[in-house]
């Protein structure tokens, strides 16, 4: 490891109440009688998810709890604009004003 934060805001979560959301983890529970283990996404320092119930459920499938949130959908909760805005206070654009601001966001699946 390089020492890098990392938080993770992981999109096309669970939107159902049951766990059983398809056939592969219908599956997985009737051969081991476990839900999938999700405890390889405990690398990151903050998993934050848009519910309560989907925070749960990933502690429920081996997610820590300490490092697993609840902070509203990153889209539409009105916190996260809050958020995002004062992100930008200390923000100084290194570039000279001809040049277009480039952002990187990288999505893992």
């Amino acid at each position: 490891m390089r020492n890098i934060p990392t938080i993770c805001l992981p999109h096309g979560f669970n939107r159902f109440l049951n766990y059983d959301i398809n056939e592969h983890v219908k599956e997985i529970k009737q051969k081991t009688g476990r839900w999938p283990d999700f405890s390889s996404r405990n690398m990151f320092e903050v998993y934050v998810l848009p519910t309560k119930r989907q925070r749960q459920w990933s502690i429920d499938w081996g997610q820590d709890s300490i490092s697993t949130f609840a902070w509203g959908s990153a889209r539409f909760f009105p916190d996260w604009s809050r958020i995002n805005l004062g992100l930008l206070e200390n923000f100084e654009s290194k570039c000279d004003g001809s040049a277009k601001l480039k952002v990187v966001m990288i999505l893992i699946a």
